[in-house]
């Protein structure tokens, strides 16, 4: 597996597909090195983001910043393929 780490989206360019193309290069990225799923650590405000591009929830994580949620995507089947 991979992880993807410190992915940020200045607010301006919300909602207009650069986090939705960072994800499918980080998706990518991570199937060429041979990952069969990319988990991310995603604090509460990112959550909607993460699962409308495909992430399912697989647990809880503590940060210092405090909680978050760990997810996970399988490769191959990533949402962002088919749209």
């Amino acid at each position: 597996w991979a992880e993807l780490d410190g992915l940020f989206v200045e607010l301006h360019l919300w909602r207009g597909g650069v986090g939705r193309l960072l994800v499918a290069q980080a998706c990518e990225l991570a199937r060429g090195k041979g990952s069969n799923c990319l988990n991310v650590v995603a604090n509460p405000h990112a959550f909607g983001f993460y699962r409308a591009v495909g992430f399912l929830d697989i647990g809880a994580a503590e940060t210092r910043f405090g909680p978050a949620l760990l997810m996970r995507i399988p490769l191959g089947v990533a949402r962002y393929e088919h749209q």
